[in-house]
């Protein structure tokens, strides 16, 4: 039986590759003739000056500075491009606690995370088959999330016999075009409304997420997502 659950899961990250793909060019869920709103259009100003450079990037544009959240920088840009991996990548539309995201999606978004420390940067080589350990994921979902209760070793991609999470790593490699709409500031938590594009010009509309970020431990994690 747990191999068969494990070839389901090889073919689930094979099949998750095509999606993570697709994604980075459109999303077919989305109506690509769909323009941004005026309420969120873009200063030719300021892209004005922007270039395609080699290789794959995140291209920010926007209320891009770091905000303070209870003494605390908070690099607005890391999360903008953590909910364009989360929506676009994985697959995620929304979520109210990261706990909700199952035991299976945050072992293969953290094992990525080992990795890739931005998913959109990797070279799109051929699907390479990669083994981390339970210590690996576990400090990479504290750095994304912070101090979760879950026992990622109830995901289908570790094998006890080994005692190693194993899984086949997409080609996420893209370029990530984004515009970072408004960032909502409290004493506790920052929300980043992010507009994502399917180009350098902004002129079309992919999508839009909000993140929602507090402070633990004095660094500070996603709390929640939800997306348009």
């Amino acid at each position: 039986m747990k191999k068969v659950i494990r070839t389901i899961s090889l073919v689930l990250a094979s099949a998750l590759s095509v999606f993570a793909f697709t994604a980075c060019s459109s999303d077919p869920n989305v109506k690509q003739e769909e323009k941004k709103s005026e309420s969120y259009a873009v200063e030719v100003s300021s892209t004005a000056a922007e270039t395609e450079r080699e290789g794959f990037h995140s291209y920010p544009a926007g209320k891009t500075e770091p905000v303070t959240v209870g003494g605390v920088a908070v690099k607005v840009t890391e999360f903008a491009v953590y909910g364009y991996e989360l929506k676009y990548m994985m697959g995620v539309n929304q979520f109210a606690s990261p706990e909700k995201l199952g035991v299976d999606l945050l072992a293969q978004y953290a094992f990525s995370h080992t990795l890739f420390p931005r998913l959109n940067e990797a070279n799109n080589k051929p699907m390479e088959y990669r083994t981390a350990t339970e210590e690996q994921l576990n400090t990479a979902l504290a750095e994304l999330f912070g101090d979760l209760k879950v026992d990622l070793t109830k995901s289908v991609l570790y094998t006890p016999s080994k005692k190693q999470f194993e899984m086949w790593i997409p080609a996420y490699g893209c370029n990530i075009y984004y515009h970072i709409d408004a960032v909502n500031v409290s004493d506790d938590t920052a929300e980043i409304i992010t507009t994502y594009y399917n180009e350098l010009a902004r002129s079309t509309m992919l999508g839009r997420t909000t993140v929602k970020v507090a402070v633990e431990n004095g660094k500070p994690v996603m709390k929640s997502l939800s997306s348009e």
